[in-house]
């Protein structure tokens, strides 16, 4: 069973913790939020931030980002923690907040996004933070904080693991071993990745890119389940909900994806198996289909359809696709920078969609918006390595 806790946004409200388990990834069953702001003169007084769960024992523990700005007490950011038996009722600590930046190595008020995981090595929990380093300030003090722990409740703060004075904070840390490499999950206006030989660095990229999926994919966290790793993010929301809409900050939970660690130290992405496996029936064959064809050059063969166009766009289109689906396609593209792609929700006359293409020339996958549009308009491409 996998269980989601994620953040829900309640306008006037603060933000509490909600929670959701499913078996397949799929379809996912609500539950009661799992904790909610606190009072007026408590850590978590005006949200509750991301944080991790982890278990021992058979007791769960919540480490989550407690938000009080303004408060008399604490500083705006700490590490609070709940913990339950039953992963469905949880009781805060009494002793909230426990863990607090130490300011030899960090900022005040900048604590956040606690991730925990057993070091097997040193035989201890070590604890990764969204930090600024007080040494170095300005606006590329980010740093990824460490805290050490042998039972969960009672921490030591420790100086950064990675200081890489680029970013301004790696919001929403993870971290797993894969096939010898270390990798190391983060956020910054959207979801990244680097890896390296061991916890000790160099972190690195491995490829054009170290985004995770596109911009609007972001804060990202892993379900851990033995050799798999699956990453769950949200993706955001425009206003208006259209595509020129101001992109606004949080959105809905995306499909689960599947990280595929390469030898060399990248990260590949795909649906997992759960994901494929819930579109069963078969509701379009191209070897039946009988597309509308606007251009002369496709032809049908005994291996499904053929187009050749050498100096322009061949273009074919399906009819009767259903609004959801999944597309399974095999191409064989000819030639050293032959291009194909799928436009898809593409309207009736054609001038409004979205173009998904693969490119032998760059091994890219670009995905964009497709309409003849007018100077000005903002623009909706991305572009990934594909192997």
């Amino acid at each position: 069973v996998y269980h989601a806790f994620y953040l829900r946004r309640r306008p006037g409200r603060g933000t509490s913790y909600g929670h959701a388990r499913s078996t397949d990834l799929v379809h996912w069953e609500e539950l009661p939020d799992a904790i909610d702001v606190g009072g007026p003169d408590d850590p978590d007084a005006v949200n509750c931030f991301t944080g991790c769960v982890i278990e021992k024992d058979g007791v769960g523990y919540l480490f989550y980002t407690g938000f009080a700005p303004g408060s008399k007490h604490f500083p705006r950011e700490t590490t609070c923690l709940a913990t339950s038996t039953d992963f469905i009722h949880w009781q805060k600590a009494p002793n909230n907040p426990i863990l607090t930046s130490n300011l030899q190595w960090y900022e005040r008020d900048d604590w956040r996004d606690p991730y925990i995981f057993w070091h097997e090595g040193e035989g201890q929990y070590w604890m990764l933070m969204c930090a600024r380093d007080s040494t170095n300030p300005g606006p590329m003090a980010g740093c990824l904080g460490l805290a050490k722990s042998g039972d969960l409740k009672d921490w030591t703060v420790c100086p950064p693991l990675w200081k890489p004075n680029m970013i301004a904070g790696p919001e929403c840390p993870d971290t797993f071993e894969a096939g010898g490499h270390r990798y190391l999950i983060y956020s910054l206006m959207e979801t990244r990745y680097r890896s390296a030989p061991s916890l000790d660095g160099p972190w690195t990229f491995q490829g054009a890119t170290e985004q995770i999926d596109g911009m609007r994919f972001y804060a990202a966290k892993c379900f851990h389940n033995g050799d798999r790793h699956l990453l769950a993010g949200w993706v955001s929301t425009h206003e208006g909900l259209t595509d020129n809409g101001k992109i606004e900050w949080g959105g809905h939970i995306g499909i689960v994806r599947e990280l595929v660690p390469t030898a060399d130290g990248g990260l590949h992405v795909r649906a997992p198996k759960e994901v494929q496996d819930a579109f069963p029936k078969k509701v379009l064959d191209l070897a039946d289909a009988e597309p509308a064809i606007h251009s002369p050059a496709w032809e049908r063969t005994p291996q499904g359809l053929r187009a050749t166009a050498t100096d322009g766009m061949a273009i074919a289109r399906l009819l009767a696709v259903p609004d959801d689906y999944r597309a399974v396609l095999k191409v064989n593209l000819d030639g050293p920078t032959a291009q194909a792609g799928l436009m898809l929700r593409l309207s009736e006359d054609m001038y409004e969609g979205y173009m998904l293409s693969v490119d032998t020339g760059t091994s890219l996958a670009t995905i964009k918006k497709l309409k003849w549009q007018t100077y000005g308009e903002p623009q909706m491409e991305v572009a990934r390595p594909v192997r």
